[in-house]
């Protein structure tokens, strides 16, 4: 029985460097997938404010 993982080689440092290397990448695609919801936001929140506030200029133009 081994006590430990391996990739294949038998080796048990090599496992853990490629194991902290999926870390990392997931780590890296968790990041970026909280990037991209975070922009996904912004940028229909200000889609919003902006449809919003295009009539309310216009209101003040028209009026003063």
């Amino acid at each position: 029985m081994v006590p430990f993982p391996t990739d294949g080689s038998g080796t048990v440092g090599t496992n853990g460097s490629h194991r902290r290397v999926s870390v990392a990448t997931a780590v890296v695609r968790m990041g970026r997938t909280m990037l991209v919801g975070w922009g996904a936001l912004l940028s229909v929140s200000v889609n919003l404010h902006g449809v919003h506030a295009r009539p309310v200029v216009r209101n003040i133009r028209s009026t003063h």
